[in-house]
């Protein structure tokens, strides 16, 4: 039989009828005979484990250099080992006694180089052990052996064939049945996932209620886990015990991904996320208030190496450093010991969560412990867990479970009829496909003359008939009518069948034609469930959501009284006290005229990514500092403009100013707007912003003739702050150029402009969405008494382009790229728009202060980088 739960299943139905079988019978699994028989007449080696089969089969994989080393690869082999080793046929072509393609040279070199390994450890595969006893005569007298709930494998027949005293019969081919006789057959349709979990725990309510908790009911799922996971709180709430039953994948368990976490640590070149997850990890001892201070310490600096991470690491928790020791060798593992003791230590969890951590440490001793034997490296040992699934197993409730949950071939083995009823679930034909395997494993076995005509459709068909001949009252098929892609699901084809034994006419296709494609004798019974009542689908349960908390909606639009005092920070000055009355930056006054709760969102919750970036933001302040540094050069060095015939030196010079400055940045504290490149890429983009800065310098050279540049970085501190609107205003004015008449140019650098930089639209109607260079214009004439003639944007990059306010008395003709029209103010003097935007800006710093914080985008680029994705005021 396939297995020992069906096994014992078929012992205890044999011995409760008193059948002649309980006496007269053997029954057993392939590989418990082949164990029986190995150890009377083997030659001495071990039979081969799983874990040592597929660690056999990486290390000759690492020995044929035509083949990749790959799971997939590994997988194959074994494949193609199960399907034929041992047998004449492919012996011969391993001993080189028959013609085959080529192409098969690498395959079966792999499998002459697998079975020395495994001779070498002395062990010995499965398929080879039964071939070697098929070459003798082991049995005298006549035995009958018959194989049931499962296919006879090429190994096993040819054992039985070679033995003169074996009868071998097999259960003839696979066939679905209708439901035992009183069995109530229906089929339940939740419209979706969402849906799913709730019409479960009503139906499994129902059924029990019903006379189904005679034996129990049994959940046969694609995914057991998770469904018991959505269905057991809500079902023991209700006082019905919930039993899963099944195994997890090694690197779900807590302790698999920790072990896999330090191996990524040590293999990978980019590890925060690594770090942080292993931190997360109940086995890292950290919390994670600790784990999540590491995450913030990491992403802040993009330069943070992998050695001083791991540094970290080792001084936060005492276990990494065991865990750094398991995957360096085979030989680390007898380490797992400590890692064992503080797992039956824990406090705080569950029996069934240690025995599952237990279990995968096991597991990766015995894997490590074979890769001793073999001679195996870690890597191959991480290669044979990828797969594996660590028994587990949970029970929610108190009495004995009335619900198990499984997969379906664990409830294919289980006794015909013991329980009350069974639900078959995800019973499509995507969860269930029928894909017959066709890869050079079974070319190679068809070539030699092993017949590999195994089905897929005939497996399905036996595991199906096994869990329909299951329940002795009801069985439910369960099916979303849509997928995760909201796409339209269909039946599992053992489902179609199954429903073709109900049909009058099966060749009439009128008779199934409804959205459930079923008969009319099923579809007054069918159960189903919509996705409309979210709470109640999400929570499980058909109560009313609780109030958690009671609360007045808070306002976006409003900043309440009570904290108004801390809507805009005091300023530190440098002498140690604190400027007290508001104060505020021209880039922040245009964020709040941009939309008020953008200005709130970034400049005072501080939405920011926790990442060290490297973008427009560090891209601008080093294209800042570089144009500050040449222009400090060129005046000392060469001449107080660049003009066009200077424009080689001055190239010469911002070459040396941009790589002097990109050497420097590294140094710079990561709180710095430093641009740190550590990709090619990255360092791509660097060399392309130094190049256009060398290019920004034509433009330079025909910019305000007449004028020469007099301030750089022109520094408002928080001690001498202006003011401005009935306020202080403070910040850093790019540039400031002059003319012998004492006419001002302010200048701000920008990487790229659009049309929003432009005073007027295409209509003649005021902008007025970019205000910092005219805010700093009235400071300057404030704090410098200069006739400030122009406040203009000017671009670094690509074109060459100028945008902003500037008075009639500035020609347009110096200012390559400017759009005249959409830039002169011609209603008066440039003073006029500078109180007038004054005045503008007062008005929004008193709505500011007054807590109005409104989500009011003036226009749709002003949600462009807004970290609120979700403001209903969004546009564009």
């Amino acid at each position: 039989m396939p297995g020992q739960s069906a096994v014992e299943a078929f012992r205890k139905k044999a011995a409760r009828r008193h059948d002649a079988l309980s006496f007269g019978a053997t029954v057993t699994t392939p590989a418990s005979w082949l164990e029986q028989l190995w150890d009377v007449w083997g030659d001495g080696r071990a039979i081969a484990t799983r874990s040592q089969r597929l660690l056999g089969f990486f290390k000759a994989l690492d020995n044929t250099p035509d083949l990749s080393s790959s799971s997939g690869m590994a997988s194959m082999l074994m494949r193609l080992a199960n399907g034929g080793l041992g047998s004449r046929e492919l012996d011969a072509a391993l001993q080189g006694e028959c013609v085959l393609e080529e192409s098969f040279g690498p395959l079966l070199d792999a499998l002459r180089a697998y079975e020395a390994i495994l001779a070498g450890a002395n062990l010995v595969d499965p398929g080879r052990a039964w071939g070697v006893l098929a070459r003798r005569e082991l049995v005298s007298r006549p035995m009958r052996v018959s194989v049931l709930g499962m296919e006879a494998s090429n190994s096993l027949t040819a054992f039985c064939d070679s033995q003169p005293g074996i009868e071998l019969e097999g259960e003839g081919s696979a066939q679905i049945f209708p439901a035992p006789a009183g069995v109530r057959v229906r089929f339940a349709f939740p419209a979706g996932g969402y849906a799913r979990s709730l019409l479960l725990c009503d139906l499994l309510k129902e059924m029990l209620e019903s006379g189904c908790s005679e034996g129990g009911v049994v959940v046969a799922a694609r995914n057991p886990r998770v469904l018991y996971e959505s269905i057991a709180p809500s079902l023991a709430e209700a006082s019905v015990s919930v039993a899963f039953e099944g195994g997890v994948p090694f690197s779900a368990t807590d302790f698999g991904r920790a072990l896999l976490r330090v191996r990524d640590i040590s293999t990978s070149d980019s590890v925060v996320a690594c770090c942080t997850d292993f931190l997360l990890n109940p086995f890292s001892g950290v919390s994670s208030d600790a784990a999540y201070a590491f995450d913030a310490w990491a992403r802040a600096d993009r330069l943070t190496s992998k050695e001083a991470c791991i540094d970290k690491m080792r001084a936060m928790s005492s276990s990494f450093e065991y865990f750094e020791e398991l995957i360096s060798s085979p030989d680390a593992s007898v380490l797992s010991g400590v890692v064992e003791d503080r797992v039956r230590a824990a406090g705080g969890v569950s029996g069934a969560y240690r025995a599952e951590q237990l279990a995968a440490l096991s597991m990766f001793r015995s894997v490590a412990e074979d890769a001793r034997r073999l001679d195996a490296s870690m890597d191959d040992c991480f290669a044979a867990l990828e797969g594996a699934q660590v028994p587990s197993s949970r029970i929610a409730g108190e009495s004995d479970p009335l619900v198990r949950v499984m997969d379906s071939r664990r409830a294919a083995l289980l006794e015909s009829g013991s329980f009350g009823g069974v639900i078959l679930c995800d019973m499509t034909s995507a969860a269930y496909p029928l894909n017959e395997r066709s890869d050079a494993a079974a070319a190679l076995l068809k070539a030699v003359g092993i017949d590999v005509g195994h089905s897929t459709l005939a497996d399905a068909r036996r595991v199906f008939a096994a869990a329909v001949a299951l329940p002795a009252r009801e069985l439910v098929i369960e099916r979303c009518l849509k997928n995760e892609d909201a796409a339209e699901t269909y039946p599992a084809a053992v489902v179609e069948e199954f429903v073709d034994l109900y049909r009058n006419d099966p060749t009439d296709a009128d008779e199934i034609d409804n959205q459930y494609a079923l008969p009319s004798c099923f579809l007054s019974s069918i159960i189903e469930r919509g996705e409309e009542s979210l709470y109640e689908n999400s929570a499980v349960s058909h109560g009313e959501q609780p109030a958690s908390l009671v609360d007045e909606e808070p306002s976006l639009a409003h900043v309440s009284e009570g904290k108004l005092p801390h809507l805009v920070l005091p300023r530190f000055l440098p002498d140690g006290g604190v400027l007290k009355v508001p104060c505020f930056s021209a880039s922040q006054i245009e964020s709040y005229l941009e939309c008020p709760q953008k200005w709130f969102s970034q400049r005072r919750l501080r939405l920011d990514d926790l990442d060290e970036g490297f973008g427009a933001l560090e891209m601008g302040d080093f294209a800042h500092h570089a144009l500050k540094r040449f222009y400090e050069r060129f005046r000392e060095e060469v001449a107080p403009k660049v003009t066009g015939e200077l424009l080689p030196a001055a190239r010469a010079i911002m070459h040396e100013v941009t790589a002097d400055l990109a050497a420097e940045q590294e140094a710079r504290n990561p709180s710095d707007n430093r641009l740190v490149p550590v990709q090619e890429l990255e360092r791509r983009q660097v060399q392309e912003l130094m190049a256009r800065l060398e290019g920004y310098l034509d433009l330079e050279s025909r910019l305000l003739p007449g004028f020469h540049p007099t301030h750089f970085e022109y520094e408002i501190p928080v001690s001498g702050a202006v003011d401005y609107a009935g306020y202080k205003l403070i910040g850093s004015i790019d540039r400031i150029d002059m003319d012998d008449a004492g006419h001002a140019v302010i200048i701000d650098y920008k990487g790229s402009l659009s049309n929003d930089y432009d005073l007027y639209d295409s209509e003649g109607k005021e902008r007025g969405g970019k205000v910092q260079a005219l805010i700093y214009a009235q400071a300057v004439q404030r704090l410098l008494g200069l006739d400030v003639v122009g406040a203009i944007y000017v671009s670094y990059g690509r074109a060459a382009q100028i945008s902003g306010a500037i008075d009639v008395r500035l020609e347009p003709r110096h200012l390559p790229g400017i759009k005249a029209k959409a830039c002169t103010f011609a209603q008066g003097p440039l003073s006029d728009l500078l109180d007038a935007t004054e005045l503008r800006v007062a008005h929004a710093l008193d709505e500011l202060l007054s807590g109005e914080v409104a989500p009011r985008p003036a226009r749709k680029e002003s949600c462009k980088h807004c970290p609120e994705i979700s403001c209903p005021q969004r546009r564009g």
